[in-house]
């Protein structure tokens, strides 16, 4: 596969692709959007090849790959000077595209600045602080959330897989705070923890977007637990103060220390 040559990639500089699918029709062959510098794109080629890692977007280059073809890269936007910019691109893209449709992980590093409805973003910036008073584990389930989701499919996707160790906590977390757009979703009293070696010790909604694989399940943990009517104070408002809630980590304790 050819790569950028030095006096490309100066040009470059920082820029924002997607890969598409060349056995498949025009408007339904994108499935990933990305960012980076000098030979990025070609990157996931040569890792679906050399590394034996599992992952949605591995699978398929090395599905296309399999078939003679390989992934045509688009390059959006190009000529970034820092790499802010990139991310904001990326993230709009990822918006446009729907994270359902591609095999990106995350929906970017500015994702909590994403496509949002009218009352939507009334709600993120609107809401009143959170002043949480208990212990309490905040899990992000951003790509998983919907307001549409019924009340079994919030709980089942706010309760697991999570690489996680609260039990070892000074405090465990007495509460699950379900987090979306930096917004309390729903507060779970938690019952017990359950660590998972295997997708089939643990069944679950099968609308989930992210399906449970070895690779990912295995050593996780989940809760169980139901809903808490009695700390209901604490939903639909803002954790925004926290701000590390809206990073790539998407566990984050409070009142644990």
């Amino acid at each position: 596969m050819p790569e950028f040559d030095q006096k490309t990639i100066e040009a470059l500089k920082f820029y924002v692709y997607r890969l598409e699918d060349p056995r498949k029709p025009h408007g339904q062959n994108t499935f990933y959007v990305g960012k980076g510098q000098r030979n990025r794109a070609f990157q996931h080629a040569h890792d679906a090849l050399e590394d034996p890692t599992s992952s949605d977007k591995l699978e398929q280059i090395r599905e296309i790959l399999r078939s003679g073809y390989e992934p045509k890269i688009i390059i959006h936007r190009h000529g970034l000077t820092d790499e802010a910019t990139a991310f904001h691109i990326e993230g709009a893209l990822i918006d446009t595209y729907g994270i359902e449709n591609l095999t990106n992980e995350v929906r970017g590093n500015k994702t909590v600045q994403g496509m949002l409805s009218a009352d939507e973003v009334m709600t993120m910036y609107q809401a009143e602080p959170a002043n949480i008073v208990d212990p309490v584990i905040l899990i992000k389930i951003e790509r998983e959330w919907s307001n549409t989701l019924t009340e079994v499919q919030l709980y089942e996707r706010t309760r697991r897989y999570w690489s996680a160790k609260p039990t070892k906590k000074r405090i465990p977390p007495k509460f699950a705070l379900a987090v979306a757009k930096r917004i309390v979703r729903e507060v779970y009293r938690i019952e017990r923890w359950e660590t998972y070696p295997s997708p089939a010790c643990a069944p679950h909604d099968p609308t989930r977007f992210k399906i449970a694989i070895d690779s990912y399940v295995e050593g996780c943990v989940g809760f169980h637990g139901t809903v808490a009517n009695d700390k209901a104070g604490y939903k639909n408002k803002s954790v925004r103060h926290l701000q590390s809630v809206g990073a790539q980590n998407p566990i984050r304790y409070v009142k644990c220390d």
